[in-house]
C-alpha cells in the first residue's frame, strides 16, 4: 500500500489548494473525492433523475466513466448543492467506496481529500490532517470563487448554503465529516497557504522520516 495522506475538512476550508499543492512538492499522486459526488449530480441534473430513486442513481454511478471528467461545469453552484444532499445518502457512498479506496493502488505515495478519508475510506492512513477555517473567511472564499466564475450570486445566501451543508455533513448517518482524535488540526483563517502549505508537509515529513 503506497504512503496515504488523508486530508478532511468542511467546503471552502482550502483542504484543496492545500492538498494539490502538498502532492505537488511530494511527488505525490492526488484525488479530490469530492469530484465523484460532484459528478453523480452534474449527471442527475443533466439527465433530470429523481435524487431519491436509489436504483436510478446506483445504475447511473455504475455507468459514469470517473476517469474521464470535465470538471468545468461540476463546480457550479446548483451542482455543488446537489452534491451535498447525495453525499448524505447511504447507498451512495458504499458505492464509490472502492472507486476512492483503488486509487491509491500501485502509487508510491497519495494525497487523498474529502470528509471521510480518514475515519471510512482509508482509516489506516498514514497521515490524517483536518482543515478548517471560521464560516466567515470559508463564505468569503466561495462567494470570490463563484463571482470569478462568472455566476450571479449574494454573499448572505452562500453563508447560508455552508451553513447548511456544513450541518448535513456533520449530521448524516453514514460517514459524518468529524475531526478524530487522530487527526491533526489544521485552521487556515487569515493565514496565508504558503504558510499552511508548508506546516501540513513539516507534519506529513515528521511521519515520513519515522517510517
Amino acid at each position: 500500500m503506497s504512503f496515504v495522506v488523508a486530508i478532511d475538512g468542511p467546503s471552502a476550508s482550502g483542504k484543496g489548494t492545500i492538498a494539490k499543492a502538498v502532492a505537488d512538492r511530494l511527488s505525490f499522486d492526488y484525488l479530490n473525492t469530492g469530484i465523484f459526488y460532484r459528478a453523480v449530480a452534474y449527471f442527475v441534473l443533466k439527465q433530470h433523475i429523481d435524487i431519491s430513486n436509489t436504483d436510478a442513481l446506483i445504475s447511473l454511478i455504475n455507468s459514469i466513466n470517473f476517469n474521464k471528467l470535465e470538471e468545468v461545469d461540476l463546480y457550479k453552484n446548483i451542482v455543488s448543492k446537489n452534491a451535498s444532499i447525495i453525499a448524505a445518502i447511504p447507498e451512495v457512498r458504499r458505492a464509490l467506496f472502492e472507486v476512492q479506496r483503488s486509487f491509491a493502488i500501485g502509487k508510491n505515495g497519495v494525497v487523498i481529500e474529502g470528509r471521510d478519508i480518514g475515519t471510512i475510506i482509508f482509516p489506516d492512513a498514514n497521515i490524517k490532517i483536518y482543515i478548517t477555517a471560521d464560516i466567515e473567511e470559508r463564505a468569503d472564499r466561495r462567494f470570490k470563487q463563484l463571482q470569478k466564475s462568472g455566476e450571479s450570486i449574494i454573499y448572505d445566501d452562500v453563508i447560508r448554503d455552508l451553513q447548511i451543508r456544513d450541518l448535513r455533513d456533520s449530521n448524516r448517518s453514514d460517514a459524518p465529516l468529524i475531526q478524530g482524535i487522530d487527526y491533526f488540526l489544521v485552521d487556515t483563517t487569515n493565514v496565508d497557504i504558503d504558510s499552511v502549505v508548508n506546516k501540513v508537509l513539516e507534519l506529513i515529513n515528521r511521519v515520513l522520516q519515522s517510517s
